[in-house]
């Protein structure tokens, strides 16, 4: 099953470089055009905390976590015989 899917990411601070004051605005207005057209979108942004590398990672793979497998009815336990 295909699954389209989009991570918008705004840091508007990362010293010491200059305070970027479109990102946050730039990603919040790509995660709803993406929304829009279909994409199970995620924005990531340090308007409330720092987005750090772990929280990235976290986020991804919440995104990528492939779909459960389905129950095949087979068990690899062995249940003894009488």
């Amino acid at each position: 099953m295909r699954r389209d899917i989009s991570l918008a990411i705004g840091v508007a601070s990362a010293p010491p470089l200059p305070y970027l004051g479109g990102a946050i605005n730039g990603a919040r207005t790509f995660h709803e055009w993406a929304s829009k057209v279909g994409y199970d979108s995620k924005l990531l942004t340090d308007e409330d905390d720092p987005v750090t590398i772990s929280l990235l990672g976290q986020v991804l793979e919440s995104m990528l976590d492939p779909v459960p497998p389905r129950f095949t009815g087979c068990s690899s336990t062995s249940q003894g015989t009488a």
